[in-house]
C-alpha cells in the first residue's frame, strides 16, 4: 500500500509545476485534503515538515518552483 500512497503523492508533487491551471489546482487541494493526511501517518512519513514544503513550493513561480519540486521528489526518494 505504500507504494501506491508513495506514487499519487509524486505524481501530485508534479502536478504542481504543470503548465495548466486545472491540474496545478487539483494537485494543490489534494496537498489540504484528510486524504493527504492520512496517506502520510499510515506510512509514517513526516506530515508537517511535507506540507510546509509544499505550501513553499505553491508561493514560488518559474525556476525557482521547478527546483523546489525537484528537491522535494528527491527528498520523497531518499526518505523511502
Amino acid at each position: 500500500m505504500t507504494e501506491m500512497h508513495v506514487a499519487i503523492i509524486k505524481r501530485s508533487v508534479k502536478d504542481l509545476g504543470d503548465k495548466k491551471y486545472g491540474n496545478r489546482f487539483s494537485a494543490e487541494q489534494f496537498f489540504f485534503t484528510d486524504s493527504f493526511e492520512y496517506f502520510c501517518k499510515q506510512n509514517a512519513l513526516p506530515y508537517e515538515s511535507w506540507l510546509e514544503k509544499i505550501k513553499n513550493i505553491i508561493k514560488e513561480r518559474g525556476v525557482r518552483k521547478k527546483k523546489l519540486i525537484n528537491n522535494f521528489l528527491n527528498e520523497i526518494r531518499d526518505y523511502l
